[in-house]
């Protein structure tokens, strides 16, 4: 019984890397790219959407945009109204 959960987390962990062999593997027979090049790429693309844009843009503005003033630390109070 001891022995088993010794050897519990090398079986978890072999399982774990045999799963991700696995997806990879398909990912590269379908030519597929993983998750975080895809969603790179779709934000490139947006930005370069939104540097195409207008100067007047409300969007392009808000790339620039800097917030004056300093935000409260910590959760807002709660007012009487609010209860």
């Amino acid at each position: 019984m001891l022995l088993s959960y010794i050897l519990l987390p090398t079986t978890l962990q072999q399982a774990e890397n045999d799963y991700v062999d696995v997806c990879s593997e398909m990912r590269d027979r379908l030519g597929l790219d993983d998750i975080i090049t895809a969603v790179q790429r779709n934000w490139l693309r947006w930005y370069a959407h939104v540097l195409r844009k207008d100067e007047n843009d409300w969007v392009k503005k808000c790339i620039d945009y800097e917030v004056e003033g300093v935000r409260p630390r910590g959760r807002p109070k709660i007012l009487e109204m609010q209860l």
